[in-house]
């Protein structure tokens, strides 16, 4: 866990997006495709618009977001043990990660269901099919990461051993692991392309990169 926040500043992707995100809003600034859809927007009649009725507000976006959230991280403290007396760093450690996205998403589901239904912003039979048709939507993305995480384990210790293949090539020349971090950074640019999952390539490279530079090299592996 430790090492995992030591990689936060490293995350330049992420990070730039969210400043990238806070340069649009704060100058009312598009570009591309969404500038295009913007203007067309603008270019289309008032009559032609679309005029039903808004039944919801800014709270019924926000909230479900927010709680969804912090069910999912209360989740992964319990599953880690928080109740047992283990750290806040120590329940992140060893936390069922996927046993709490189900609990935070399934007790989520529940408190919209309470938000939504009693104020009619949805009708019943909506939310269920908005269940199913968000399931539907998240089929692509499951399969993409269920075979990330089947490559993932193919290259694991128990079968190819990638880890140590490389690890083999990189301790017969020193000099190699200064030249890594760039080497390693242009594979992951081309599995994040190739699998279009960035959990599938954390899964096959960072069990490579930690058999490579291990202890020796922590700040390399960072």
């Amino acid at each position: 866990f430790d090492l995992f926040l030591r990689t936060i500043p490293f995350n330049l992707y992420a990070l730039l997006t969210l400043v990238m995100l806070l340069v649009l809003i704060l100058f009312n600034f598009d570009f591309s495709k969404m500038k295009k859809a913007a203007l067309a927007h603008k270019l289309i009649p008032t009559e032609d618009k679309p005029s039903g009725e808004q039944k919801g507000k800014v709270f019924d976006l926000m909230i479900p977001i927010v709680v969804l959230i912090s069910l999912c991280i209360a989740a992964m403290l319990y599953t880690g043990g928080i109740l047992e007396g283990r750290s806040v760093a120590e329940a992140f450690a060893s936390c069922d990660s996927s046993l709490s996205l189900v609990l935070g998403s399934f007790f989520t589901l529940i408190i919209v269901f309470l938000l939504y239904i009693p104020r009619r912003i949805v009708s019943f039979t909506e939310f269920c099919d908005s269940l199913s048709d968000g399931f539907k939507a998240m089929v692509p993305a499951i399969l993409i990461l269920t075979f990330a995480w089947t490559l993932s384990g193919i290259c694991s210790e128990d079968y190819l051993n990638a880890g140590g293949f490389v690890q083999q090539l990189v301790s017969a020349h020193a000099m190699t692991q200064a030249f890594m971090p760039p080497v390693f950074f242009l594979i992951a640019l081309g599995l994040a392309f190739a699998t279009g999952t960035s959990w599938g390539t954390f899964g096959i490279l960072i069990p490579i990169a930690t058999a490579v530079f291990g202890a020796a090299g922590e700040q390399l592996l960072v």
